[in-house]
């Protein structure tokens, strides 16, 4: 769904038909999302997910990572739709995207005229918001040090251990929502994000 070049207004496609009604192979852009026609778009299931993890170890310190990664599929930002209203919900959160509405010094963009209080049904649902399901994420990343046995005997204790941990700190991706993770149905709903963490512990083995 781009941007009408001569006044900014959201156009989708719909299907030219013959005289007894039926589609034909021929299209046309609407403003009026009404006569807009629907098209198969894929699956919201990846071709395939899978991760990738490893440890390595020397002289007490540990470094572990473990990536998680995702690739295909169709997700429906939902979230996104809401927040790129085109000013149809006056006193709303806007994405920054917005700023490159079409207006008639910048035509070039495929963002709607941004028109308050307008019924253009700019963020109703269309390809507009659908996304490619594929990212790859560092789901954790630990950096340890062990304490050696030498030092423990002397304080009597089995085991100590220091750490610094990390969750969710990278996601590569080409999604503009909040996340790419969504369920099985591709749709995301105002779905909280992961929360990226770090966490600093000290362990104690009596």
């Amino acid at each position: 769904m781009p941007a009408r070049s001569s006044d900014g207004l959201p156009m989708w496609w719909m299907d030219v038909l013959d005289a007894e009604g039926n589609p034909t192979e021929d299209r046309v852009t609407t403003k009026n999302y009404a006569q807009a026609s629907r098209y198969e778009q894929g699956s919201a299931l990846p071709l395939f997910y899978g991760g990738l993890t490893n440890t390595f170890e020397y002289n007490g310190i540990s470094f572990s990572f473990f990536f998680y990664y995702s690739y295909g599929g169709k997700n429906y930002d939902y979230t996104m739709s809401t927040i790129s209203h085109d000013g149809s919900s006056p006193g709303t959160q806007l994405i920054a995207d917005e700023l490159n509405s079409w207006t008639p010094t910048n035509t070039n963009t495929d963002i709607p005229v941004f028109i308050p209080n307008n019924s253009y049904n700019g963020n109703a649902r269309s390809t507009r918001f659908l996304f490619d399901g594929s990212y790859v994420r560092l789901k954790n990343v630990t950096l340890a040090y062990s304490f050696p046995e030498s030092l423990l005997t002397r304080i009597k204790l089995s085991g100590a251990r220091v750490y610094v941990q990390g969750e969710n700190l990278l996601t590569f991706t080409e999604h503009k929502g909040l996340g790419p993770e969504v369920g099985l149905s591709g749709f995301d709903d105002n779905d909280v994000p992961n929360a990226k963490t770090i966490t600093f512990g000290l362990s104690f083995d009596f």
